[in-house]
């Protein structure tokens, strides 16, 4: 139980930051899901499509989307 006004601060933060991580981690994992099954289908211009979509918009997520 957070006590003193900078550690309730900091509870507040950890919440908010595990919600945004969450969200993002979810997102990152469904278009992996669909890269694989475009693989496995064997669909090369569906496997590319959703793999550029997913390191236009995650690509990055480990050095700037995600919070510490």
């Amino acid at each position: 139980m957070a006590n003193s006004a900078g550690s309730k601060k900091r509870a507040r933060q950890a919440v908010k930051r595990n919600k945004h991580n969450s969200q993002i981690r979810a997102k990152v994992r469904t278009f992996i899901k669909k890269v694989t099954h475009a693989i496995d289908a064997g669909d090369k211009k569906r496997s590319h499509e959703w793999f550029y979509r997913y390191a236009k918009k995650y690509g990055s997520s480990g050095q700037q989307r995600l919070n510490p």
